[in-house]
């Protein structure tokens, strides 16, 4: 007999574009709470041992890139424009998700057997290859629930699974387990966080069922094969400079380049804010041009207001930075930290190119351009490292994301999705002059020095009559919720 999907998907409440924006802002800014987790590690290991942490994170997330598989992309597309295939799509894409991860595991265990490492370094990349498998399932959820219009289910159970990570995390690091204990914090923590977005997911849409439609498999298989491609691709992109500076230098090189970029990670809960609410609104505009240019300039509107700031000042301040969050042991950090900053809108538009790619049907597209960014990073990494370093890894960073934003910027513009860049540019690149000018006249700590150059950074963007009329009406009405909110 057969199931039709929507007698049992239950109907979600509908939601405004700027509440779904608040939930997805706090399942990213949550991201914080891992940051600190790496912050406590870096400090409690030391920068050999922060190292070895550093090298089997990125072993696996290089050697475990199967385990994405793609298929969270092809569900929320499809969902995203035919919403009846939800039931019948997540059955399938989630047995197929499961095989991905044990093929993931497989793989990365036999890999590191083949790797000259220590037998702590080893085991540590065996239970971080759990661990990661057991975060992609969670990532498929993640889109489930989007697609759903169920952000404020994503924003809790995400946040729940990073507290816990942070109190486990610590709890563990500060007990003396080392770097193999920590490991185990990872994989025990995600198991159970697994169970509660399942429990959860099953309660607000429907249960999970695992299906083998053989004969939809194939079109699954075939739309997700650019994804997997990308999926390697950006796990490369990402993490190949920590590997290649694990065979090139020394694990305390490898601590001093973790931590900065760490601290340049951070940055990335920007662009995913943006995108967790664009790749969905992009895959419903896909036959319309105009929407999507619209959205395109919104998203690299906020980008930059972000971006440029952030550069600059943290560029200026990358000093106080790092010895704050780090300490003086990572002091040998700051001018890698400098050097990946300057990637910093490079960065942004990484992401958001990437999804807009995918969302329109042109993800094969996607997969050219991160295998050519791929290329001139490990080129710039061979090149670089033998003479300079960590810091050779920061400058193939630059290098390759800088390529990767311009050739995006350049494509989307030959299709009609142009942006203007320079006029979207202006009045944030001259606020941010202006702040940081100030912050490097007046030094302050850091403490200060950052919330008083946000703050001065706001009014200087409000004086230049940055905010577009439809942005100051979303503030008015924030405001007169929030006034009603707190009114006896």
């Amino acid at each position: 007999m057969n199931h039709d999907p929507a007698a049992t998907a239950r109907p979600t409440p509908p939601r405004s574009f700027a509440t779904n924006a608040v939930f997805s802002a706090v399942s990213e800014i949550s991201l914080a709470l891992l940051f600190l987790l790496v912050v406590v590690a870096a400090r409690v290991l030391g920068d050999a041992q922060f190292g070895v942490f550093g090298f089997a994170m990125a072993f696996v997330n290089i050697f475990g890139c199967v385990m994405e598989g793609g298929l969270s992309f092809v569900y929320a597309r499809a969902v995203a424009r035919d919403s009846s295939l939800a039931e019948k799509y997540l059955g399938n894409v989630l047995t197929l998700q499961l095989l991905f991860c044990l093929a993931g595991i497989v793989i990365t265990l036999v890999a590191i057997n083949f790797v000259n490492v220590t037998p702590e370094a080893r085991l540590a990349v065996y239970l971080f290859a759990g661990a990661e498998s057991l975060r992609f399932i969670k990532q498929l959820y993640r889109f489930v629930l989007r697609t759903s219009n169920r952000f404020d289910i994503e924003a809790v159970t995400v946040t729940i699974e990073r507290v816990m990570l942070l109190v486990v995390g610590a709890a563990v690091l500060y007990a003396g387990y080392g770097v193999v204990g920590f490991a185990w914090s990872f994989l025990i923590v995600r198991a159970i966080d697994v169970l509660i977005v399942v429990v959860a997911s099953s309660r607000a849409l429907f249960p999970p069922r695992l299906r083998v439609d053989i004969s939809l498999w194939p079109m699954l298989l075939r739309e997700a094969a650019p994804f997997i491609l990308i999926a390697a691709l950006v796990m490369l992109l990402f993490r190949v400079d920590n590997v290649m500076l694990a065979f090139m230098t020394s694990d305390a090189e490898v601590g001093w380049y973790n931590a900065a970029y760490s601290l340049l990670e951070g940055l990335y809960i920007v662009p995913k804010i943006i995108t967790n609410l664009l790749y969905p609104a992009f895959a419903r505009a896909h036959r319309e041009p105009a929407a999507i240019t619209q959205l395109l300039d919104h998203a690299v509107r906020y980008a930059l207001l972000v971006a440029v700031p952030v550069m600059t000042v943290g560029i200026v301040l990358a000093d106080d930075i790092t010895l704050f969050v780090y300490g003086e042991q990572y002091a040998r950090s700051i001018p890698a930290l400098q050097i990946l900053l300057l990637s910093t809108f490079f960065l942004f538009m990484h992401e958001i190119g990437f999804v807009l790619l995918g969302a329109i049907d042109r993800q094969r597209v996607a997969v050219m351009l991160f295998a050519v960014a791929l290329v001139v990073k490990v080129s710039a990494n061979l090149l670089f490292i033998p003479r300079v370093g960590y810091l050779g890894a920061a400058i193939g960073t630059a290098l390759a994301e800088g390529l990767f934003a311009a050739a995006v910027i350049v494509y989307v513009s030959k299709l009609g999705h142009r942006v203007q860049l320079m006029g979207l540019l202006a009045k944030p690149a001259l606020a941010t002059a202006v702040v940081a000018i100030g912050a490097h006249l007046v030094p302050l700590p850091i403490l200060a020095a950052l919330p008083l150059s946000a703050i001065a950074y706001l009014v200087l963007l409000t004086w230049l009559r940055y905010w577009r009329p439809d942005e100051l009406i979303t503030f008015a009405g924030m405001k007169a919720r929030l006034h009603a909110h707190l009114s006896p």
